[in-house]
């Protein structure tokens, strides 16, 4: 049984794969932007310097919630989360579900981010964190994100869902793709979260 609000995710094998294998270098503290530039020819120190996005990009915070007492704003970038001595990346849309399912019955969370250059925390609570958010992605990959996202506005949830899956098959974070695929598959826009 799903609980409420969560939608399933279909993963193709290949996909169910990657993360996988991105789990199992996670545990050994090895991160999907280590793994990605690595895999591309570049070492660690190049990350920065390839401009690898990071982080989660905030898209919408719902009036009356969590996050918008806390100060979150449209285009916020989350970056990590820390409750007491438990802690972790905000790598995906998922985490940040996860984390306000699994963490915040158990007290504050603290999330870390940037807006615009500007480091910023941020302190939840237990309530409704109220917050949609996205994969960073490349200028070129924001436009055909965009586009779906206007189109599904539009009401053209065909022409939308083409577009998402033309971006999840192009995306360059394995984590982007399942969200991808989900937006794709994900009926009218989320409203009102």
């Amino acid at each position: 049984m799903t609980a409420p609000g969560i939608l399933p995710v279909v993963l193709q094998r290949s996909e169910l794969v990657h993360l996988t294998v991105l789990c199992l270098l996670a545990t050994a503290g090895v991160t999907p932007a280590l793994v990605q530039a690595t895999a591309n020819g570049g070492s660690p120190e190049s990350v920065a310097a390839e401009g690898l996005k990071l982080g989660i990009i905030v898209e919408k915070v719902a009036e009356n919630s969590e996050g918008k007492r806390a100060g979150i704003q449209e285009g916020d970038i989350l970056l990590r989360w820390s409750r007491s001595d438990a802690q972790g990346e905000t790598q995906s849309p998922f985490d940040l579900a996860t984390i306000e399912i699994e963490q915040s019955p158990l007290g504050t969370v603290t999330l870390e981010g940037l807006r615009g250059v500007e480091k910023k925390i941020w302190t939840l609570g237990p309530d409704t964190w109220g917050i949609q958010a996205r994969p960073t992605f490349s200028e070129s990959l924001l436009a055909i994100y965009s586009e779906g996202s206007d189109l599904a506005r539009a009401g053209k949830r065909a022409q939308a869902e083409g577009s998402w899956r033309t971006l999840a098959g192009q995306a360059e974070s394995l984590l982007a793709k399942p969200w991808l695929r989900q937006m794709a598959g994900r009926s009218p826009p989320m409203e009102g979260i």
